[in-house]
């Protein structure tokens, strides 16, 4: 195994400004990803309440991007695991990892937007596997005056709420804190690296089902200098199986860290902190 590969001490590693396995998926980032998928196996709309059986909206203004929740739901029975890039003037942003969905009968909450958006033409993109697979997408447009809105009857229709929600992703334990996590990182993710890997580009990106033999990885750019620890949390029995690693300082540009598991088979969530805020939580299974 390569010396790179410590288990949860943290390696800086420049990665190349375009990563081979990511998507595309760093903030500033100026790759595109392909639109619609061939075959969308995610279908995602946006309501400007909590409510996912509101009429959706396309075309909405800055103040109500600022209100607005992101949903989402499977085309099939398939159960899926993907994250979500938000394509603005050809830059593309991770606002969310691993939303996982089963099946069709359900809406699953993605989140909302910190800060309203600026005007102009945005791209959600729903990518999938180590090579950030297209499976889903939907386009908004953002404008100044307030669009007609005909499809909303005036009588059953609520005031909308004016709150900011940060991204978050639904069924975990607790949410990280995406103001921090959006100070230090653009892009943070749980893998698996192979044991014959050479490089950081060999990570296979957003696994959520590993065996006791395989590296877990902890992955990610840094935009500002920070300290970080890890633990893991038992879904089960609700409790935290190790302690937290001791704090390691990582530098701006790309990071991978790798270690073997040693957990029994089960559910478990990876939960990254800097100091004691909690700024990313990755639900995985061992089998």
């Amino acid at each position: 195994m390569k010396k790179w590969l410590l288990c949860l001490i943290m390696v800086v590693l420049l990665l190349p400004e375009l990563s081979a396995c990511g998507g595309g998926d760093k903030a500033g980032d100026t790759s595109t990803t392909s639109g619609a998928p061939t075959i969308a196996k995610v279908r995602m709309w946006l309501t400007l309440n909590n409510d996912p059986n509101a009429s959706p909206v396309t075309t909405l203004t800055p103040e109500q991007t600022a209100q607005a929740s992101i949903w989402a739901r499977g085309t099939t029975e398939e159960n899926i695991t993907f994250k979500v890039n938000l394509n603005y003037n050809s830059k593309l942003t991770t606002i969310a990892n691993n939303v996982h969905i089963e099946g069709s009968s359900k809406a699953v909450g993605i989140g909302g937007f910190a800060s309203p958006l600026e005007p102009g033409k945005y791209t959600f993109q729903a990518l999938s596997g180590a090579f950030g697979s297209v499976i889903g997408s939907l386009d908004i447009t953002v404008v100044l005056a307030s669009p007609p809105d005909t499809s909303i009857a005036p009588s059953t229709t609520a005031p909308p709420q004016i709150t900011q929600t940060p991204v978050v992703t639904a069924a975990l334990s607790e949410q990280p804190d995406m103001a921090t996590y959006r100070k230090y990182f653009s892009d943070l993710g749980l893998g698996k690296t192979p044991a014959d890997a050479k490089s950081p580009q060999d990570i296979q990106r957003n696994v959520t089902i590993f065996t006791a033999v395989d590296y877990i990885t902890l992955y990610g750019t840094i935009i500002q200098e920070v300290q970080i620890s890890a633990r893991y949390y038992n879904v089960a029995t609700m409790q935290s199986v190790n302690a937290p690693a001791p704090p390691s300082a990582l530098q701006k540009g790309g990071f991978a860290s790798s270690c073997t598991l040693d957990l029994s088979p089960g559910k478990y969530e990876f939960k990254v902190y800097v100091g004691d805020i909690l700024v990313g939580v990755f639900p995985f299974e061992v089998r």
